[in-house]
């Protein structure tokens, strides 16, 4: 989980916006967003997907990001 969360981190702060403004655009509260951020709370699917999408980054682009040489490979070649 460490991985995809300091990838999230880094496309934050790429992004230039607050805890606020991604709550206002994921309807989320600031304070959930916050715990996101500093791994105190777990999220679903469907938030990661909308924090994601706030920060202007595709989710599988985190995902893919935190991938090693060997699973992105694998995951490569399942997509054919």
């Amino acid at each position: 989980m460490q991985k995809w969360l300091d990838a999230l981190r880094i496309a934050k702060a790429r992004s230039g916006l607050s805890y606020r403004q991604i709550a206002t655009k994921t309807g989320m509260s600031r304070s959930k967003v916050g715990r996101v951020f500093s791994g105190e709370k777990e999220v679903t699917l469907k938030e990661f997907g909308a924090i994601c999408y706030a920060i202007g980054v595709r989710p599988e682009t985190i995902v893919i990001s935190t991938m090693s040489d060997s699973e992105l490979i694998r995951y490569l070649n399942e997509e054919k």
